[in-house]
C-alpha cells in the first residue's frame, strides 16, 4: 500500500481498526510513521486522512504495534483509539478528531497512558 506520491515508501501496517461495523473506512496504525491513516476500502481503495500520534514513543522506525477503537459517549469523537508500543509495552489513548474537517493531516493528542 502506498501513501500519496508513494514518499513514505512502503507503509508498515501493524494495526487495523474500524470505529464500526458498517463503516467503509478502516484506521491502519503505521510502525515507521507513529500514524494512524483513513483508508476508504469500499469503492475509492484510497487514503483520505492521516494523523500524527503526538508524543507516541518510537526509536528506529519501530513503536506502533496494535490499534484497537473502543467506542463511548464521552468522546466528541464517538470513541478513542487505543495504540499498543512495541517498546515500552505501554498502551496509549487517542482523541483522534474524526469528526472534524482540519484537512488530510493533523495531529491527534493523548489523553491518557497505561503503563
Amino acid at each position: 500500500l502506498k501513501y500519496g506520491d508513494g514518499s513514505m515508501g512502503d507503509l508498515d501496517i501493524q494495526g487495523l481498526a474500524m470505529t464500526n461495523a458498517g463503516s467503509t473506512y478502516m484506521y491502519l496504525g503505521i510502525e515507521s510513521q507513529s500514524k494512524i491513516l483513513e483508508y476508504e476500502w469500499h469503492t475509492s481503495h484510497r487514503i483520505f486522512r492521516s494523523w500524527d500520534l503526538v508524543d507516541f514513543e518510537s526509536a528506529g522506525g519501530m513503536g506502533l504495534q496494535s490499534l484497537t477503537f473502543v467506542p463511548t459517549e464521552a468522546s466528541p469523537h464517538q470513541g478513542y483509539f487505543y495504540v499498543g508500543n512495541r517498546i515500552s509495552g505501554h498502551v496509549y489513548i487517542y482523541e483522534v478528531p474524526l469528526l472534524n474537517n482540519e484537512g488530510t493531516e493533523a495531529s491527534a493528542e493523548p489523553t491518557k497512558i497505561w503503563t
